[in-house]
């Protein structure tokens, strides 16, 4: 098994204050935002073969990303997969290999998750700790 360390850095444009951003967690996504503006939205749980920045928003509160859209059913938004020891992760078929939410914790500015990536034959093929910090 291999592991994985991935890193994603979200800049969200705030006013000359320096603040404390806002972060919700729940059963199934991260939030984090700044003075009441949403800046992001992870879905980590509920989610059929692998966890995405489900939205990432302006300033302005502008959504500028698309999950899913019609000619393309398999992108998510912002997302991460590859092909890994020839398992396909990028694909939403029957045999492709899915990411598994292990754990995920959330900091002052950021998220961290841990999780597996598991070929259809139940062989984990990586272990992922990614960290979106905003």
């Amino acid at each position: 098994m291999k592991i994985l360390q991935s890193t994603l850095l979200v800049l969200i444009v705030c006013g000359s204050q320096a603040q404390a951003l806002e972060v919700v967690k729940d059963q199934t996504t991260v939030k984090i935002g700044d003075n009441g503006k949403p800046g992001i939205e992870y879905r980590f749980a509920d989610v059929p073969f692998k966890p995405y920045v489900a939205q990432l928003y302006t300033p302005s509160g502008v959504a500028m990303l698309r999950d899913s859209p019609s000619d393309h059913k398999h992108h998510h938004s912002l997302m991460f997969a590859l092909g890994a020891d020839g398992v396909d992760f990028w694909s939403e078929v029957r045999r492709c290999g899915k990411q598994s939410h292990r754990k995920i914790e959330t900091g002052q500015d950021s998220l961290t998750h841990q999780l597996d990536w598991t070929a259809p034959d139940g062989r984990q093929v990586l272990s992922e700790e990614r960290t979106i910090r905003v």
